[in-house]
């Protein structure tokens, strides 16, 4: 999915992704015996996330106004926001598996194995990766004609087929992922 697109899209796009994994995760360590710390914690965390999500909103716009436009093509919606359940339950659950009588630190060091691991296999995939967080946002990710993804921004798309102006999100040509700068 990230090919052609800067580090740092597919960093935050990643972080935000896995935002419920590490919310979870500080839940089920216990940092802290106090319960309040715990949650001060994840509030902290999930206030942290949503401005990853806001940052990316803004680097995305931003792009939109800079990048070189595609005027007037026609593309076929095929899935919106990927599996985000599948996501959920078949990734962002079992990454928190985390041994037993280990301490916080063991915990953590193997939390973050997987994540680089997880991280890696996602940079290369060209599958979609659904992103709970940034729908929260107002980010909708579209699969479209094959391996192609499009993103929009606070625009919930109706129907299977669009014609717009879109720019991409990559510099090259090899980026396969546009954005709708608008209908039309």
């Amino acid at each position: 999915m990230f090919r052609g697109t800067k580090f740092w899209f597919s960093f935050l796009y990643y972080i935000t992704a896995m935002l419920p994994a590490y919310l979870l995760l500080v839940l089920q360590l216990n940092i802290s015996r106090h319960r309040v710390i715990n949650y001060i914690i994840v509030i902290i965390l999930f206030i942290i996330g949503m401005c990853f999500a806001i940052t990316l909103k803004q680097k995305i716009k931003a792009r939109c106004r800079t990048a070189p436009q595609i005027i007037g093509i026609s593309v076929k919606i095929e899935k919106t926001n990927g599996d985000v359940i599948t996501f959920l339950f078949g990734v962002v659950m079992p990454s928190l598996l985390l041994p037993d009588n280990g301490s916080i630190t063991e915990q953590l060091v193997v939390t973050l194995v997987i994540q680089l691991f997880s991280y890696v296999i996602v940079r290369r995939s060209s599958d979609i990766v659904p992103n709970a967080t940034l729908i929260i946002v107002g980010i909708d990710t579209y699969t479209i004609n094959g391996n192609r993804y499009m993103l929009t921004v606070n625009k919930h798309l109706q129907g299977s087929q669009i014609t717009g102006d879109f720019c991409r999100l990559g510099d090259t040509a090899e980026s396969n992922i546009l954005i709708l700068k608008s209908e039309g």
